[in-house]
């Protein structure tokens, strides 16, 4: 039987929002409208199929961008663990792979904002 294919995709990396999590794995959010509640961090920053990709020839994959930015958060998720405990400044590959990383989801963000508009 196959892997299953994560269909919920985090807009935000998890390890960043464990960071900030409490003691039992949540964070406070603040709605649009002010209200506020606990959530766990797996919940958050979080939508089903916000990367999927899809075309005329290869049909949809849920998985491929998704994948993509899991296995740079495998690399990076330790190098921020490191800048959390008070690590700096990191050594210049770590300060690079780090770096590297952070403009990865801004520009997913980007490509998604321009769809909408075309939509």
């Amino acid at each position: 039987m196959g892997e299953s294919v994560p269909r919920i995709h985090h807009l935000l990396p998890q390890f960043y929002v464990r960071a900030v999590a409490n003691t039992r794995g949540q964070v406070r959010v603040v709605e649009r409208d002010g209200r506020t509640f606990n959530a766990k961090t797996s919940k958050v920053f979080a939508e089903r199929d916000y990367y999927t990709v899809s075309s005329e020839d290869a049909g949809e994959d849920p998985a491929l961008i998704e994948g993509l930015y899991s296995e740079i958060e495998a690399v990076t998720a330790p190098i921020f663990a490191r800048l959390v405990g008070g690590e700096f400044p990191l050594p210049g590959r770590e300060r690079s792979e780090f770096a590297s990383f952070r403009p990865v989801p801004a520009l997913a963000r980007a490509r998604r904002r321009q769809q909408l508009r075309r939509a």
